[in-house]
């Protein structure tokens, strides 16, 4: 009986988990990603591309974990993209390719060569 009720929790808590991914995993407006293509394109929003970062990362995994290494532009680009690859199989949708970018400019500030 405790196994049955170990996995209704466990089962119960990847559910919620993927709920509120769901609900919070892409962009909420189209002024949102309006935004995110303006940084891709132009000036960097530092606090825009820091929220990005923020909020589709810290799904996976802790913040420090990216933080702590140090990349070129082009490993980071390899990194999200590889990284999309597994939020697709994970929540169904990749990251979308304006907060990819976002992403790419904010580790750069931080954690670029």
């Amino acid at each position: 009986m405790k196994k049955v009720s170990i996995l209704t929790m466990v089962m119960a808590g990847i559910l919620m988990f993927s709920m509120n991914v769901f609900a919070d995993g892409m962009p909420s407006s189209d002024a949102d990603s309006a935004a995110l293509a303006a940084t891709a394109s132009g000036p960097v929003d530092f606090d825009l591309a820091k929220a990005t970062f923020e909020k589709t990362c810290s799904k996976c995994h802790s913040l420090n974990r990216p933080l702590g290494k140090t990349k070129d532009r082009e490993s980071w680009n390899r990194t999200t993209r590889r990284m999309s690859s597994r939020h697709k199989a994970l929540f169904g949708k990749p990251i979308p390719e304006e907060n990819r970018k976002a992403i790419v400019e904010y580790l750069l500030m931080n954690a670029g060569k």
